[in-house]
């Protein structure tokens, strides 16, 4: 999974080189619109914002001299907080605006609230120190009451800082920055995401904002192109769905088109009167080059292509409440979680979690890893409680076993959850992938096991005897690679994920030849992959929850015909317990059952692709169901 992911953005990659140099030399369109311009008082600004509330417009402006200051239309200081300030951004909050700035002599940011009736500042919010130098900044504001900074270093490093929840201060370093040398200057579009770093005497690269999920770039656009950038650049600025970039002789601007879903270059208005450009800031179609030589704003029309209508708002976030212990190794391990119930009480649940280089791990509710099986490379996990064995019924977890392409069959103490391997069930796939268990009755246990080819085949378990057995009944084959699958015991519904296609229902019949039926396809709800399938069921609904790894995010489905798409949700921060959001999820789980104060009405476990507070190898998160429903409202 991860290995196509990488080699499909290098395809990409190199994908945008060829397109940016056709889209750079045939669509350019030059703007050289003589200039107006203001003046600004005092001296030695370096950075400007422009900021539009209720349509009064005013000026924020940084010195290293005269420090933050919010600057009327005709150029004039209105209010000042003093200080040896460099480098600004801003985004607002309601009735106030978050300002983010740099004292680059004790090299501390500054955190300002700019009251946006009054234009008051207030609030001067000293943040940690970096270890490095600060060279650029820019804000990120998630559209859920998060705020987070970006820091640069100039040398190809630097950091993700979570500033704010709301209004409580978080200041928590959560992601090392790895860029280009000379990254010099950064902004973000909120809306997609999306962070844009210039490096000197290159380009302009695109990175994800989100922090977690992969860190891979797309070029932008480049002075190695043909028809692209030309000259050193100054600064970046956004202005709605617009991307600006400052030349030393022109300014640049890229709009994003929301049904391509891609950054295009638009136009290039070029230097009529600017001496030495600093920055750049921007007020609906009107384009501010900010002169250090002359202390002035340099005003263009600039036709700024309206908001995009087609650009989603993100998901609803719900927080992680407990993170498991990390796995014994980096790099691609965690896959597949799955969650055993305890009779009696069920405060001491575990979690099963598979370790694809290695075997089966065993979590407490509190995450803390209370058994580990070397069984071999585990991909997939499945259980089942009540099954009828030799002379009792008891419980039993499988797993898809890729060292031998086996399925690994464990018997659970119903007791106290203690798991050991029990058998190994051979196959003729070739390549291993997902499983899941599915119960007709007590005495009547199937496995669905896939491979990456797409067959997926139906094996019976007889477990009513000392050494279980397992027989192949039924063989059916989709067209492309498989992974998660899960089956309603009560319905006989088998739902299977093929990864690049969307969600399809099949029969758990063994004598079923129905073909497959897709209900949920990628491209609506869905970004591929679709990994891990779960079914959760209680007095609230019966849902199916589907892992959309393509834009970390968890849709949600009614778990019976028609299958309506009742919402999706991401997991986000918990700031109180210091445990990140999770992304790139392989599988998940879900059980309805009222597991305690924490989960009244069930968990929802989704493994981590990038775990970060701490930076440690993955593992997995568990939700509480009770809060996907709130914020879906069901």
């Amino acid at each position: 999974m991860k290995l196509k992911q990488s080699l499909l953005s290098y395809s990409c990659f190199i994908f945008s080189l060829s397109c940016l140099v056709a889209c750079s030399a045939d669509a350019l369109k030059e703007n050289s619109e003589p200039a107006q311009s203001i003046h600004l008082e005092g001296d030695k600004w370096n950075a400007i914002q422009a900021l539009s509330i209720d349509e009064k417009t005013f000026w924020i402006a940084s010195s290293d001299e005269q420090g933050i200051s919010v600057i009327n239309n005709a150029g004039e200081q209105i209010n000042n907080i003093p200080g040896k300030l460099e480098l600004l951004d801003s985004r607002a909050q309601g009735k106030y605006t978050w300002l983010l700035s740099s004292n680059q002599q004790s090299n501390t940011p500054i955190l300002l609230q700019l009251n946006n009736d009054t234009q008051e500042l207030s609030k001067t919010i000293p943040l940690s120190r970096p270890t490095f130098q600060i060279d650029a900044l820019c804000l990120f504001q998630d559209g859920h009451n998060n705020l987070y900074a970006f820091f640069l270093d100039g040398y190809g490093g630097g950091e993700m800082r979570w500033l704010l929840e709301g209004k409580q201060i978080i200041d928590l370093s959560i992601k090392s920055l790895q860029l280009p040398p000379d990254s010099e200057s950064c902004a973000v579009h909120d809306k997609t995401q999306s962070l844009f770093v210039a490096e000197e005497g290159f380009g302009v690269w695109r990175y994800p904002a989100q922090a977690d999920t992969a860190w891979k770039r797309e070029l932008l656009d480049s002075s190695q192109l043909a028809g692209g950038l030309k000259g050193e650049i100054i600064n970046l600025s956004i202005s709605e769905d617009t991307l600006l970039v400052l030349t030393e002789d022109a300014v640049n601007s890229y709009a994003y088109n929301g049904d391509a879903r891609q950054w295009q270059f638009e136009t290039r208005t070029n230097s009529a009167n600017w001496q030495s450009p600093e920055d750049i800031a921007h007020q609906h179609n009107t384009l501010l080059v900010f002169d250090e030589a002359d202390m002035q704003l340099h005003r263009h029309q600039l036709p700024l292509p309206k908001a995009s209508e087609t650009t989603s708002l993100p998901y609803p976030y719900v927080k992680p409440l407990v993170q498991t212990a990390p796995m014994d190794r980096s790099g691609d391990a965690a896959d597949d979680p799955a969650i055993w119930l305890h009779p009696q009480n069920p405060e001491q649940s575990l979690i099963f979690g598979t370790n694809k280089k290695w075997g089966l791990l065993i979590y407490n509710l509190e995450g803390e890893q209370v058994q580990a099986i070397a069984t071999g490379h585990i991909n997939n996990v499945d259980i089942r409680q009540g099954v009828q064995m030799v002379n009792s019924t008891g419980d039993i977890a499988v797993a898809s076993n890729r060292s031998d392409n086996s399925i690994s069959l464990y018997k659970i103490n119903p007791v106290n959850g203690h798991t050991a391997e029990w058998a190994s069930f051979s196959t003729n796939l070739k390549d291993v992938y997902g499983i899941c268990l599915y119960q007709a009755k007590a005495d009547q246990i199937y496995t669905f096991i896939n491979d990456k080819d797409g067959r997926v085949q139906q094996y019976k378990l007889n477990l009513q005897k000392d050494q279980p057995t397992a027989e192949l009944v039924r063989e059916f084959k989709l067209a492309s690679q498989p992974e998660g699958c899960v089956a309603n015991d009560e319905s006989g519904a088998l739902f299977i994920g093929e990864e690049d296609v969307g969600v399809w229902l099949a029969s758990a019949d063994k004598n079923s030849n129905s073909p497959a039926k897709l209900i949920a396809s990628v491209g609506t709800h869905l970004v591929d992959d679709v990994e891990g399938l779960g079914l959760i069921k209680n007095s609230r609904g019966h849902f199916l929850v589907v892992s959309s790894q393509g834009d970390n995010s968890y849709a949600v489905f009614d778990a019976s015909t028609p299958y309506a798409y009742r919402g999706s949700v991401r997991v986000g921060f918990n700031a109180e317990q210091k445990i990140d959001g999770t992304s790139e999820t392989d599988g998940i789980a879900v059980n309805g059952a009222a597991f305690g104060k924490q989960f009244p009405q069930g968990i929802l476990v989704v493994q981590d692709g990038f775990n970060l507070m701490p930076k440690q190898a993955q593992n997995f998160k568990l939700v509480s169901w009770e809060d996907v429903l709130e914020v879906l409202e069901l």
